[in-house]
C-alpha cells in the first residue's frame, strides 16, 4: 500500500508508485523494504559484484536475448503469413435466361476472388443467352434486331455493337470447321446449290456438299458461296482434308458440278439426283403425255434406300403424280431400274 492505495495487482504496479522518496521518508522506507525483498546479500559479494556462480548462469553467444536470431530483427526474415479477409464487395450484373441478375462479388485485400464457378472474368451474359442470340443472328436477325430481342426476352440492354462483337466468335467457329479433317467413310456424296437473297447483293448461290455413310447417317462436309454453281475449289479442299474413297456422287445435271467432279474425282461414278430428275421429267411430260418412265439407280444408292424402295421413294414421288409400277435389274452393270407411271 502506498499512501493508502493498493499497488500490487493493480495498474499502479506498472507505473512509478514512489515518485519522490527523497522528500518523503515513508516512501523511502517503502522503497528500501521493496529492494531488500530481493535479498541482495545472497546475490552480491561484499564488494557489490554479482557472485561468480550466478554470473555463469547468464546465456552466452546467440543465446543472449539481444543476439538471438529469432528475437533480433533482420537476421531471420520471412513473409508474415496472415489470413486474407474481405474488404467490402463490388456489384456486377449478369444477363441470364431469367432476366438480369444483380450479383455482389466479395473484394479481398490480398488476392482477387475468381468466381469462375458461376461465370468467367469479364463475362456479362451466361452462355445460354449468347447461344440464343447467335442462333437468332444465323436465322436472319440483324444486329439491331438481335439487340431488341435481348431486351424483350432477357430484360438486358445490348447495343448493336455488342451484338456484332458477340458474333465475331462465329468467324472463329467457321474457320475451325473449314480446317477440321474429313473422315473418309462417306459412300455417297450429294452436291446441290441453293440461291438466297443477301442484303445489298444480288441472288447468291450457296453450294452444299452432304456426305452419306453406309448406316444412312449424313453430315454437311462443306459449303461455299458464289455467283454460280462452281464448286471445284470446294471439292479440292474436301479432297485435301481426307475425302478420298467416295463410291458415288449425286447432283442435278449442272455442267459446273459435273465438271468439278470430273476434275477432282475422275474415277468416281456420278448419278443424276432422283428428285431433280423427277422434277425435270414432270416439266417435260406435262399433263397430257403419260408414257412409262424408267429411272436408273446405282447400286450404292439403292443400298442406302434399302429393300423397301417404294416406302423410301414414296414421299419424293408424292408431289409428282407418279407411282412405282415395277422394279427390275437394268441391262447396265451396277445399276437398278425403277419403272414409273402416272397415277391417273
Amino acid at each position: 500500500m502506498v499512501d493508502g492505495l493498493q499497488v500490487e495487482g493493480t495498474f499502479r504496479s506498472h507505473q512509478v508508485p514512489l515518485s519522490d522518496p527523497a522528500t518523503h521518508p515513508e516512501h523511502l522506507k517503502l522503497l528500501e523494504d521493496w529492494l531488500r525483498s530481493y535479498r541482495p546479500e545472497e546475490l552480491f559479494d561484499e564488494q557489490g559484484r554479482l557472485k561468480p556462480e550466478l554470473a555463469e548462469l547468464a546465456p552466452k553467444g546467440e543465446r543472449r536475448m539481444g543476439a538471438n536470431p529469432h528475437a533480433n530483427g533482420g537476421m531471420l526474415l520471412r513473409d508474415l503469413r496472415m489470413p486474407d479477409y474481405r474488404n467490402g464487395y463490388y456489384g456486377r450484373t449478369l444477363g441470364s435466361l431469367y432476366g438480369p441478375l444483380d450479383l455482389r462479388i466479395p473484394r479481398c485485400r490480398r488476392t482477387a476472388l475468381e468466381p469462375w464457378i458461376i461465370f468467367e472474368p469479364y463475362q456479362r451474359r451466361m452462355g445460354d443467352v449468347d447461344r440464343i442470340l447467335r442462333r437468332a443472328y444465323l436465322l436472319g436477325a440483324s444486329t439491331r434486331g438481335d439487340a431488341e430481342l435481348a431486351e424483350q426476352i432477357f430484360g438486358g440492354s445490348l447495343s448493336p455493337q455488342s451484338i456484332s462483337n458477340l458474333m465475331k466468335s462465329l468467324d472463329d467457329d467457321l474457320a475451325a470447321y473449314r480446317k477440321q479433317p474429313v473422315a473418309d467413310d462417306y459412300s455417297v456424296v450429294h452436291i446441290d446449290g441453293m440461291y438466297v437473297h443477301m442484303l445489298g447483293q444480288e441472288r447468291t448461290c450457296v453450294m452444299i456438299v452432304l456426305g452419306a455413310k453406309e448406316d444412312g447417317s449424313t453430315d454437311v462436309l462443306g459449303f461455299c458461296v458464289g455467283a454460280g454453281e462452281s464448286c471445284g475449289d470446294l471439292l479440292k479442299d474436301l479432297q485435301d482434308r481426307g475425302l478420298k474413297t467416295v463410291k458415288l456422287f449425286v447432283s442435278d445435271d449442272s455442267l459446273a458440278i459435273r465438271s468439278a467432279i470430273a476434275e477432282h474425282y475422275p474415277e468416281i461414278p456420278w448419278q443424276y439426283c432422283t428428285v431433280h430428275r423427277l422434277a425435270d421429267l414432270r416439266r417435260k411430260i406435262g399433263d397430257d403425255r403419260r408414257p412409262p418412265l424408267a429411272l436408273l439407280l446405282a447400286n450404292p444408292l439403292l443400298k442406302l434406300l434399302g429393300t423397301n424402295v417404294n416406302r423410301k421413294l414414296g414421299p419424293i414421288l408424292e408431289g409428282t403424280g407418279l407411282r412405282i409400277v415395277r422394279q427390275e435389274l437394268a441391262g447396265l452393270r451396277g445399276f437398278f431400274k425403277i419403272v414409273l407411271l402416272r397415277k391417273d
